[in-house]
């Protein structure tokens, strides 16, 4: 091999390693560039053997999310769901994840509620919600550039504040 040959061989290595590069960069940058989707229960408020929850969508990615769906399966929506829960309270609960339902966008950093339902001391009213019941949710969404994304993770009935069941010091207070 001549001095030549060495040098296209060396030029053609850091044109190989210069691609490379620039594929992982784009991959990292849309990694790390995109929205990431996360649901979750928070207790609105509690009184008297009740408890009221909300359910919570939030993008806590770095752009916004849109055509975010939820979806739930029946069987793993009944496990969060009072077995002293009114059919019409079931209803009620199945309809919050139903198919066609689509949120059109989410600003990154944006977290958007709706009400869930409660949960409540036996005797305490109409129960909706089984406390600390926990089931799969999968959320469906894409990115502005169209890039879809599915995110799967489970959502428990209990309180945020307070995750180990005492409470905290400021609700104490």
């Amino acid at each position: 091999m001549t001095a030549d040959d060495y040098k296209t061989l060396a030029t053609i290595a850091a044109l190989a390693i210069s691609l490379i590069s620039i594929w992982l960069t784009r991959r990292n940058w849309l990694e790390g560039n995109r929205p990431i989707v996360c649901a979750f229960v928070e207790e609105d408020s509690i009184g008297a053997g009740i408890a009221l929850f909300n359910f919570c969508i939030s993008n806590t990615g770095s752009r916004p999310a849109v055509r975010i769906s939820i979806r739930i399966k029946p069987s793993e929506l009944e496990k969060l769901i009072d077995p002293n829960a009114s059919q019409h309270e079931r209803k009620l609960l199945h309809d919050c994840f139903k198919e066609e339902t689509t949120i059109p966008i989410i600003r990154n950093g944006e977290t958007l509620k709706a009400g869930l339902g409660s949960a409540s001391e036996s005797g305490a009213g109409k129960p909706q919600l089984q406390y600390g019941a926990s089931a799969e949710v999968k959320i469906y969404y894409r990115d502005l550039e169209g890039r879809k994304y599915v995110a799967t993770h489970p959502i428990t009935i209990f309180p945020r504040d307070g995750f180990n069941g005492v409470g905290t010091w400021e609700k104490a207070v």
